[in-house]
């Protein structure tokens, strides 16, 4: 997924470029993502650092998690899907929102 439109951007910029990659519900989309938010980290500045690490949160669970049930499972409700057993179970005990 690279095209190169992201590279005249700055690292604080690039959050926001990549923010609706973060949000989808494709696991395609998730590993493609991957890369990019590695990259960032690798080019910013020291200075931020605190900044990306705070609003560029685990690639890998949110990854995991689409993988797991191809989904979010929070969103149910508010989009008026059924959860399954296993999403209400993990909505239960360990259901990290990511900031939803």
């Amino acid at each position: 997924m690279q095209f190169g439109a992201d590279a005249v951007l700055d690292p604080l910029e690039r959050i926001f470029f990549y923010m609706p990659l973060m949000h989808a519900e494709s696991l395609d989309v998730q590993d493609d993502r991957s890369p990019l938010f590695r990259r960032l980290f690798e080019e910013a500045p020291a200075e931020c650092e605190s900044i990306l690490t705070a609003r560029c949160r685990r690639p890998s669970s949110i990854a995991t998690l689409i993988a797991r049930f191809g989904r979010f499972p929070y969103r149910n409700a508010t989009l008026g899907r059924s959860s399954s057993a296993a999403e209400l179970e993990w909505l239960e005990s360990e259901g990290d929102h990511f900031g939803q």
